[in-house]
């Protein structure tokens, strides 16, 4: 009978308390993957806010450059402006409108 309550002792009691253990270390192992990733998931949601926001700096730049050329231009086909870059640079422009207009008109009548 002493063997009996030996073979009990070793199995039973002594091997309960692990299964509270291990849940505990299982909760607290997902516990911090879980904040790992909302942490990562914030970085990457600030990396892109900031590549977006990089990108309509980029455009809003862009479109003010190509309104600045529209205006001088215009300015230059006025007369109020005369520089022999910027005169060169709009008898180019001409030259090109005049193109894609031949380009539309021959495609439409084609």
């Amino acid at each position: 009978m002493s063997d009996e309550k030996q073979g009990q002792g070793a199995g039973g009691p002594e091997a309960e308390p692990l299964g509270p253990l291990v849940s505990e270390a299982m909760i607290e192992l997902l516990g911090g993957v879980a904040r790992r990733g909302r942490s990562e998931v914030g970085r990457l949601a600030r990396r892109g806010k900031e590549r977006l926001e990089a990108n309509q700096a980029r455009k809003d730049l862009d479109h003010l450059y190509q309104k600045l050329g529209r205006e001088t231009v215009r300015l230059v086909e006025a007369g109020e402006v005369v520089h022999p870059g910027l005169v060169a640079g709009a008898e180019r422009i001409a030259q090109h409108q005049k193109k894609a207009a031949a380009a539309e008109a021959q495609e439409e009548g084609g």
